[in-house]
């Protein structure tokens, strides 16, 4: 349970951290809007990656070992957000806040796992 709470505690860091760069760069330096995104992301990204190795899982697992599985299991993750999004919205026809809500919580889930089964596991 305590991985749980602090896996939250760093997706409410990342998620600051990241939206605060895409203001700062949108509208504090001008960048267009798609840029900032990239930008907010790309950092929120390697704000997750920096806490989770560390708070949440502990990982004493070589960056060399984690980096790649961690941008495989985001990007995975990412995949499946946007599958489920897709279906909630056009086959089930949920309301838009519904159909984000579950695509957020199967990122959230599949991500979790993926880190803490596969990124950030135990060496054996």
């Amino acid at each position: 349970m305590r991985t749980l709470v602090r896996y939250g505690a760093v997706g409410l860091v990342n998620t600051a951290v990241g939206y605060g760069t895409i203001l700062a760069l949108q509208l504090g330096a001008g960048w267009a809007p798609v840029a900032a995104n990239a930008a907010g992301y790309a950092v929120g990204l390697a704000v997750s990656y920096v806490l989770n190795r560390r708070f949440t899982f502990a990982s004493s697992r070589p960056h060399g070992e984690t980096l790649a599985p961690f941008l495989g299991a985001a990007a995975l993750s990412y995949t499946l957000n946007l599958v489920t999004l897709h279906f909630a919205s056009q086959q089930l026809q949920w309301a838009p806040a519904a159909a984000q809500l579950l695509a957020v919580f199967s990122y959230n889930v599949s991500f979790y796992c993926l880190s803490r089964w596969f990124v950030f596991r135990s060496p054996q």
